[in-house]
């Protein structure tokens, strides 16, 4: 019998130790599960954190390409404000305010205020040149390019009217874009704009006319093709100049073709001759 209870207590023992042994088994492999938990969310913490490190980077260098183009922007804005003002008292510059990038007007070295119409158009538009000078340089093709250019002169005086004109003939023309409009209500820059350097069959004349009929109390606007008086001719005297010409080359080249245009013409130059030679030599005695 004491050795039956010795048996029995010693597979009690063992039975214990196999109890602890299987609890430390269970321990450790939840330990290990723990573990391997852990590094699978360390894994994704270090991979977000990758990624967010990435982006804040390239958000630096955009930031950083950013300014720098700001300041090559405003470098730009100021060399065009020297080309028409031909003064250096007026000049744009770089702000921040709350992380913001802004521009200021600067008269002086002060916050220029109460700018004239005038400026105000010229500044823009000289902002508009800077801008462009950057879109017509990214790699894009040609055809992509159109320009529209609405009434750029209004409030200018004549010097600046050139100055606008020599920059959309001497620089928008010369860039790489594949349409170029202009509208204008200006008799003088259209004068202008009739000069530009390029070919005339290139070019195509419309104006806006508004008209109303008799049933419908409404306006309606339309396009319609410029008429050649407006097209050719620069200004009155040309005009008046023209008309006399071809009148004297008619009478001189008496051809059965000018003759049957002056019958065609007789009752119109009747009329119209003797005013068009004193409007023309108003003009001409007045130069």
């Amino acid at each position: 019998s004491q050795l039956l209870e010795i048996k029995i207590n010693r597979i009690r023992n063992e039975m214990l130790t196999i109890n602890n042994i299987n609890m430390n088994f269970q321990e450790s492999k939840q330990y290990i599960e723990d573990i391997k938990s852990s590094v699978d969310l360390w894994k994704k913490v270090h991979t977000l954190s990758s990624q967010t490190i990435e982006y804040l980077e390239t958000e630096i260098k955009t930031l950083e390409f950013k300014l720098k183009k700001e300041q090559n922007a405003i470098e730009g804005i100021n060399n065009w404000i020297q080309y028409f003002f031909n003064r250096d008292d007026l000049k744009m510059e770089l702000d921040e305010i709350d992380g913001r990038v802004f521009f200021k007007v600067m008269r002086n070295n002060k916050i220029a205020f109460n700018l004239s119409e005038g400026e105000r158009r010229i500044l823009s538009f000289c902002y508009f040149l800077t801008i462009l000078k950057d879109q017509i340089n990214l790699p894009k093709s040609k055809s992509e390019y159109i320009i529209y250019i609405d009434d750029p002169i209004s409030s200018l005086d004549q010097k600046h009217i050139f100055s606008i004109f020599s920059s959309i003939n001497s620089y928008i023309l010369k860039s790489d874009i594949h349409q170029l409009f202009i509208s204008t209500h200006s008799l003088e820059f259209l004068k202008y704009l009739n000069r530009l350097d390029i070919d005339k069959k290139e070019i195509g004349h419309y104006l806006i006319e508004k008209s109303k009929s008799e049933k419908d109390s409404k306006y309606k606007s339309s396009f319609k093709v410029m008429p050649s008086t407006l097209k050719e001719f620069n200004t009155e005297y040309q005009y008046l100049f023209n008309r006399i010409f071809i009148w004297n080359k008619h009478i001189k080249q008496k051809t059965e073709e000018t003759m049957n245009k002056r019958i065609e013409n007789a009752f119109t130059d009747f009329y119209d001759l003797p005013n068009i030679l004193r409007r023309f030599l108003e003009i001409h005695l007045f130069y």
